[in-house]
């Protein structure tokens, strides 16, 4: 059957994508390290499960089942220990970060979002929205014409792919609440 692609966990192997849930710092920011004997990461992950036929297949991937084995991390990023949020059995980081335009974009448990730059792993922008409330479920974000959709408990909000900047943002728990008593009259 000649090479097998790697799927995902490879994809995030090789792009060096190795999130960690602490770190020592207590500034609001991340911090990166950087091994320089690695390869530098490329790609894209514009999706969730990869594509939307959610196929989790890295099409055009070099890594193989014959080269995985040699590949090398290279960087890693942790998130400020005054950001994290952990969940049962989660960590803080539990969704798939979405991959485009040479950007990792990620959001952690505290629907924080991040945006790094693939080939360094350097934070670009930060969106702090720190809740402490922990959902249960893994956060993620979506990524379409340049803006960047993420969600807390009460509010989906869209920020600039480029800067973070807040572009919008609306209220969903009140509106659940009137649509569900409407339907019960």
């Amino acid at each position: 059957m000649g090479t097998r692609k790697i799927v995902w966990p490879s994809l995030i192997l090789a792009a060096g994508v190795v999130l960690a849930g602490c770190s020592s710092t207590s500034t609001p920011a991340g911090s990166t390290v950087t091994n320089p004997e690695a390869a530098k990461p490329a790609g894209s992950w514009p999706y969730p499960n990869g594509d939307l036929e959610n196929t989790r297949d890295a099409a055009g991937a070099t890594i193989s089942s014959a080269n995985v084995a040699g590949l090398q991390q290279a960087w890693t990023f942790k998130l400020a220990s005054s950001l994290v949020t952990s969940g049962p059995g989660f960590g803080s980081l539990a969704a798939t970060p979405i991959v485009a335009n040479g950007v990792v974009y990620l959001q952690d448990l505290g629907d924080n979002v991040y945006a790094l730059a693939l080939a360094t792993g350097k934070l670009q922008w930060e969106y702090q929205v720190s809740s402490k409330i922990v959902e249960g479920e893994p956060n993620g974000v979506a990524l379409a014409g340049g803006v960047v959709y993420g969600d807390t408990m009460t509010t989906v909000f869209a920020l600039s792919a480029a800067t973070g900047k807040l572009s919008g943002s609306t209220r969903i728990c009140s509106a659940m609440v009137r649509a569900r008593s409407a339907s019960s009259r």
